[in-house]
């Protein structure tokens, strides 16, 4: 009996310590290269999250054909809605990994819409696919990567000028620092 007794006090310590790989609610304020936002993620189930995001961003990306532009003097309304589905989070619990503030790698979908821009070949709408890590960086600070291809839809179909090639697939590259308010 005292075999028992001890054993469960010498692991309790440890058993305490265990992390749970259930992903959390939280909310922050975002910034990357293009945009200054809020977002929000919510857990859909153990390892899918749902973020919404909002705010306002250098929305006066133009298809010029082969290359986009994208023109910083203009900052316009942006939302974003995306899933993650985290993969190794499990993995990461039994190297010991801190996998707080939903840290991890994922793969994901993402649609992004952009408001307020009247020019005819200005893109309005971007849908992704992507594959990511989010890590934190300091205390309640994050950082995001997400790399993938995207399709990316314009006000018209109408080309200005015919001569160039239109295609709406394109590589997408997210990079983002976000602090966590609660």
């Amino acid at each position: 009996m005292k075999k028992i007794f001890y054993t469960i006090i010498f692991c309790l310590p440890f058993l305490g310590h265990s992390q749970s790989t259930e992903l959390k609610k939280q909310f922050g304020i975002e910034a990357s290269i293009l945009s200054l936002g809020a977002s929000y993620e919510l857990p859909v189930s153990t390892n899918i999250l749902a973020e919404f995001s909002a705010g306002m961003g250098a929305a006066n990306i133009k298809d010029y054909g082969l290359s986009m532009g994208v023109n910083f003097g203009e900052y316009t309304p942006y939302t974003k809605i995306g899933l993650r589905r985290y993969y190794n989070r499990d993995n990461r619990v039994r190297k010991g990994k801190d996998i707080s503030y939903n840290r991890g790698n994922f793969v994901g979908i993402q649609n992004k819409i952009l408001y307020g821009n009247d020019a005819l070949n200005a893109v309005t709408m971007i849908n992704e696919l992507h594959w990511g890590i989010q890590t934190e960086i300091a205390k309640n600070l994050l950082f995001s990567f997400h790399v993938g291809l995207g399709h990316y839809y314009r006000k018209s179909d109408v080309r200005t000028d015919s001569n160039n090639y239109y295609s709406p697939i394109a590589p997408t590259l997210g990079l983002k620092i976000e602090y966590i308010l609660f």
